[in-house]
């Protein structure tokens, strides 16, 4: 079974909470400068989240709701990288 310790899930709750603040800074820019600051700061957090992510996927059950959700999350790191 997956276990989630609490520092772990600290450092993926950290990352998240960077972009939040990524896109909060760069709001109200033009569509260029949003897309140059995503690539130079959200890139490596998506992808690095991404990578945790598919890792736990190979750990659960494919029918568990969890891996669903993990599913679900993963196209959505293109709205960011766009």
């Amino acid at each position: 079974m997956l276990q989630v310790d609490g520092y772990e899930a600290y450092k993926v709750m950290a990352r998240i909470a960077a972009l939040y603040r990524t896109e909060a800074a760069i709001r109200g820019r033009s569509a260029d400068e949003r897309r140059a600051v995503r690539q130079e700061r959200s890139r490596p957090l998506i992808v690095a989240l991404e990578l945790w992510l598919r890792e736990r996927l190979a750990l659960v059950s494919q029918k568990s709701k969890l891996a669903k959700a993990i599913r679900f999350i993963n196209p959505l790191r293109f709205l960011f990288l766009s």
